[in-house]
């Protein structure tokens, strides 16, 4: 048995180049099959959305936590990045240096936010998340002298390496894509470790998971550090693209369309998030001449996958 086992094993591990290596290659040329700016900047955002979904599914999947907030974290790394770049990092070197301070920023707020909600949860728990994100909206856009307010953020400088500067789609399609890859393999890494797996047992039974010697604490608020600092680094991608920023860009909407992201593919899955990214993203394009319909056709979505597949397309049955 035991060598049947070792063959098995074995045989899966010879597969695993080709498992990533061919999706990867695909992944590499597809901006160089598609000539349309347009589509481009969909996959763009497709790519960005999986980021964020991935970031918000370690609190909503596998802490099992409904947090309505995230676009909070993404403001803070997203204003934090541009006004780096626009008052104080002016070189090409700029947007390197910002990426991980507005990553560490969002990490802060993710402090901020992780520790006063460690007792409270279900209803409770998404209120005061979604109030964090308004907080955050209504500073940046009374904050004036700092922010701009209502005026936003313009002139936020495209990433560049020495002379060479990200101009095309496609160099924003391989940036999201490395950021995207990263987050995906720290996300994985870490379902599959012992930080993970007290996660998924504060999840199924805080109370067991606790008498089995889990800290609560500490693992709950690792939870919220983590998925604050990857949504803060897509955020200052997120500025660094459109190289504009208005608080609106984080409405509570935004928290709601994200979340929905984690649920419709599957919560605590890896893959779920990036599906409904893909799903939701995908349908606002193509429903983009009716944009009032937009959101009734994610309404009956979520209707129609409740009633069928109440753990996601990619969950669990």
């Amino acid at each position: 048995m035991n060598t049947l086992g070792s063959a098995k094993a074995s045989t899966a591990a010879s597969r695993m180049p080709y498992l990533w290596g061919l999706p990867l290659l695909a992944l590499l040329v597809l901006p160089m099959t598609i000539s349309s700016p347009y589509v481009l900047h969909v996959i763009v955002l497709v790519g960005y959305y999986s980021a964020v979904a991935l970031s918000l599914d370690i609190i909503a999947g596998f802490l099992g936590e409904l947090s309505f907030g995230h676009a909070g974290f993404l403001a803070v790394g997203a204003y934090t990045g541009a006004l780096l770049t626009l008052k104080v990092f002016t070189g090409w070197w700029g947007f390197w240096l910002s990426l991980p301070i507005g990553g560490l920023m969002a990490l802060v707020m993710g402090i901020a936010i992780g520790i006063p909600t460690l007792r409270i949860k279900g209803h409770y728990f998404f209120i005061v998340t979604m109030g964090f994100g308004e907080i955050v909206r209504f500073i940046l856009l009374n904050w004036i002298s700092l922010t701009r307010g209502p005026l936003g953020l313009t002139g936020i400088a495209s990433p560049q390496i020495g002379t060479f500067m990200f101009r095309e789609r496609s160099h924003y399609y391989y940036l999201i894509l490395a950021l995207g890859l990263v987050t995906l393999v720290a996300v994985r890494r870490l379902r599959n470790s012992y930080i993970g797996r007290a996660w998924v047992a504060i999840r199924e039974n805080d109370l067991a998971a606790e008498t089995m010697g889990v800290n609560l604490t500490y693992y709950k608020v690792l939870a919220f550090l983590v998925s604050a600092f990857f949504a803060g680094l897509a955020g200052v991608f997120f500025a660094h693209y459109l190289n504009y920023l208005h608080p609106n860009n984080f409405v509570a909407l935004e928290s709601i369309m994200i979340l929905m992201m984690v649920i419709l593919g599957g919560q605590g899955t890896i893959w779920g998030p990036i599906v409904g990214a893909v799903i939701l993203v995908g349908a606002q394009e193509i429903l983009r001449p009716v944009a009032e319909m937009r959101m009734l056709f994610v309404g009956v979505l979520m209707v129609v996958l409740m009633v069928f597949r109440p753990n996601g397309l990619l969950g669990r049955r």
